[in-house]
């Protein structure tokens, strides 16, 4: 988690006058100059509040800390696609994506279990594979629900 808070914090690009990263981030956020990175480090006996993340995300446009969140839940997190200006045919292509996507997994998985043993590798392989079949079908529905669905 660290990490990612990190990671989130380094991609503050601040506006006009403002500095870029963490210290920037950290004033932008009311904490001060160091504050930020005090909680970020757990030091002075500070940590970073649920709000406080949600709006580091918030104000640099990355997902780094909800992923980070996901899998330390043993999830996944998947980012919703833009629905403006979808058409049906934006729907299909999805939905080839979503047969490439158990495709590529199936074949994966046959390979793995070729020798009746599934080994780190190919475990990592697959669980990525999965991850992949698990994002293209929310964006899937997503995208027929904001097609389809009158509310």
């Amino acid at each position: 988690m660290k990490k990612a808070l990190v990671k989130t914090a380094n991609a503050y690009r601040g506006g006009k006058g403002e500095q870029d990263g963490m210290e920037g981030l950290s004033v932008k956020l009311g904490m001060g100059r160091f504050g930020l990175r005090n909680r970020i480090y757990e030091l002075k006996m500070q940590g970073i509040y649920l709000s406080a993340a949600r709006q580091m995300m918030r104000e640099t446009g990355t997902t780094f800390i909800a992923e980070a969140m996901a899998k330390e839940a043993g999830g996944v997190f998947i980012q919703l696609p833009s629905i403006d200006g979808v058409d049906q045919e934006d729907l299909h292509e999805k939905l080839m994506k979503l047969h490439a996507d158990i495709g590529a997994l199936s074949k994966d998985y046959f390979a793995a279990t070729r020798d009746d043993e599934i080994d780190q590798r190919e475990k990592d392989q697959l669980l990525g594979q999965r991850d992949k079949v698990c994002q293209t079908l929310h964006e899937w529905l997503a995208l027929s629900f904001s097609i389809y669905c009158r509310n």
